[in-house]
């Protein structure tokens, strides 16, 4: 058998799994969101143990050492939000061009429909974390503890919110879910970026 019969052609029309062709189309875009969001979640746990050492070493009284930990975690936070609203607003101007020629059906959802892959296991732990700690909130802590890990860029918040913890997993997938989406739809309406550009935007996006 030849090596052509051989190879699966992801991007062929023939492909009758719609979400092979998703992930196919969309593959560049997911695979950024991917690299961000473990870019910024490391960078957010290392902001906030940083701040919390020297912050306690500068005053060394309690209270005092969670404010410069909270400034810290959040700019780990805005960080991976601005990001990742560069990645889907190019996406958003790209496919825009295609929109226009015809060659690509309107979707505005497409950002939030992209944002789901990569993010679909954290909300299957999330809803394990729920369902655990309504039954059995022993067993949530495994589940917990790595949660709190993936989300790195907002672990400041979970010491201040003073609500359940499967409350905060819930509210913290609300920002990335509403960037990804704004930006996205902001790029295929043509509107200029809010942050600086990537390298690679040119002129054909406005």
């Amino acid at each position: 058998m030849s090596e052509e019969k051989l190879k699966f052609d992801f991007d062929s029309e023939e492909s009758k799994n719609p979400f092979i062709r998703f992930l196919s189309k969309n593959s560049k875009s997911i695979t950024n969101l991917i690299i961000t969001h473990v870019a910024t979640c490391v960078f957010g746990l290392i902001v906030v143990i940083a701040c919390t050492m020297v912050s306690g070493q500068i005053w060394g009284k309690e209270g005092y050492p969670t404010v410069i930990i909270h400034i810290g975690g959040t700019v780990a936070a805005l960080l991976y939000l601005m990001v990742i609203y560069v990645h889907m607003w190019e996406k958003g101007a790209d496919n825009k061009n295609k929109i226009d020629a015809g060659r690509l059906k309107k979707d505005k959802l497409l950002g939030l429909k992209i944002w789901l892959v990569p993010n679909s296991i954290m909300i299957f732990l999330t809803i394990l974390s729920t369902i655990f700690y309504f039954v059995w909130q022993n067993g949530s802590n495994v589940v917990d503890i790595i949660l709190r890990f993936a989300n790195g860029m907002y672990l400041n918040l979970f010491s201040i919110a003073g609500l359940p913890p499967f409350a905060m997993y819930w509210i913290v997938l609300i920002p990335g879910m509403l960037v990804t989406t704004f930006s996205y739809i902001s790029g295929v309406c043509g509107q200029k970026c809010l942050f600086p550009e990537p390298k690679n935007a040119n002129k054909r996006y406005r």
